[in-house]
């Protein structure tokens, strides 16, 4: 085996390129004959592999099959060599990476909505703050001109206000 197949993303879904699977497990037979042979295990088309055109060879279009990356282990399952389990093992491991991988971007998009939930709730609350504050506020200088009141009607009550000049006598 020369070189494993490579991973490729194409459209939403992990895939192997047939073409590489069969030049890795280094089957012998012609890659259509082979492919028509493997597909006969049940694969289905648009679910298991899909159809790539690649180019024209003479009068007739070159193509290949994108596999999933369950097909293409099925597949290198189904030779049956040495070689067929190595590049299984590979997919087998490729995957549990890109599990992996998913897992930490969930876990860290879990953490950074977490914090931004938290980080929300926190404005939330200096919002709330800052109005009861208003309202202490407000209270607290309603009651500064009522004890302003009061005194001014003491000092007035005792004489000791000039009403002219709105101030207490003696200051």
């Amino acid at each position: 085996m020369d070189t494993l197949p490579q991973i490729q993303f194409h459209q939403g879904v992990n895939t192997v390129s047939a073409r590489e699977l069969h030049a890795a497990l280094e089957v012998q037979t012609d890659f259509t004959d082979w492919c028509k042979r493997m597909f006969e295990y049940g694969f289905t088309k648009d679910q298991d592999y899909s159809l790539l055109k690649i180019g024209e060879r003479k009068a007739h279009n070159k193509i290949d099959y994108l596999l999933t990356i369950d097909t293409a282990k099925e597949i290198a399952m189904l030779q049956r060599t040495t070689v067929g389990k190595q590049v299984r093992n590979h997919f087998i491991e490729a995957e549990k990476g890109y599990k992996q991988l998913a897992w930490s971007i969930t876990n860290a998009q879990q953490k950074a909505l977490t914090n931004q939930k938290e980080g929300y709730e926190l404005l939330q609350e200096l919002e709330r703050l800052k109005q009861e504050n208003a309202d202490v506020f407000k209270r607290m200088a309603a009651i500064k001109r009522r004890l302003k009141s009061l005194q001014n009607e003491t000092f007035r009550q005792l004489g000791l206000f000039d009403s002219h000049s709105s101030q207490v006598v003696g200051q």
